[in-house]
């Protein structure tokens, strides 16, 4: 099955809406203070149902420092509007 047809189908057997395919990433970067930090990324795929914006994109670090979602059509826009809000991870 694909995305498309797992989020169709837990929503007709379940009470989910909204459901979405979170994708993680893991890296590493360092810091404006030259500190290594280790960063967690999700990316939600609401599927093309979506109500609005497929893709949903954010990030923590592992000092907790997290930033605001980007969310787009497309997984290049939700990073890009993501990306806006990297320097919240300090």
């Amino acid at each position: 099955m694909d995305t498309n047809a797992i989020i169709k189908f837990l929503e007709q057997q379940t009470d989910l809406s909204e459901t979405a395919q979170v994708i993680i990433f893991k890296g590493y970067r360092t810091t404006e203070a030259a500190n290594p930090q280790e960063v967690t990324v999700e990316v939600l795929d609401h599927g093309e149902r979506a109500k609005g914006d497929r893709y949903a994109v954010s990030a923590i670090s592992n000092d907790g420092a997290r930033t605001g979602s980007g969310e787009g059509e497309t997984v290049e826009d939700a990073i890009g509007t993501m990306m806006v809000h990297w320097p919240d991870l300090g």
